[in-house]
């Protein structure tokens, strides 16, 4: 039996805290204010000095291999412990709701192989 490629994004994400829950309306899935604090995933941020934050952003730019064009690119999340809606590239992948289930969403179409997202 062999494994599917995969590319692990865990690893030390840019993280801001939304402590007024304005990342919606200033558009921050398109244009991102500056994130200012590092947090490794895949700890959630109350696990550092960010405690007191209702809600949190991730940020994390990775780049498939370029022979992945012929593939379906999955994204699969193991879990969260409150809601995570995904964005890549300012466009909305999905999101999962509270427990530790895991969820997949097929991004091929919103990734190019060998370049940044």
């Amino acid at each position: 039996m062999e494994r599917a490629a995969w590319l692990s994004l865990n690893g030390v994400w840019s993280f801001r805290a939304d402590a007024t829950n304005e990342g919606l309306s200033e558009n921050w899935p398109r244009q991102p204010p500056r994130f200012g604090s590092a947090m490794r995933v895949p700890l959630p941020w109350q696990s550092a000095d960010e405690q007191t934050a209702a809600v949190g952003w991730y940020r994390r730019a990775f780049t498939l291999p370029p022979d992945w064009s012929a593939q379906t690119a999955w994204l699969r999340m193991e879990g969260v412990g409150g809601e995570a809606v995904i964005w890549i590239g300012g466009k909305k992948v999905g999101s999962a709701a509270r427990g530790f289930h895991p969820s997949e969403f097929d991004v091929t179409e919103l990734l190019t192989p060998g370049a940044e997202s």
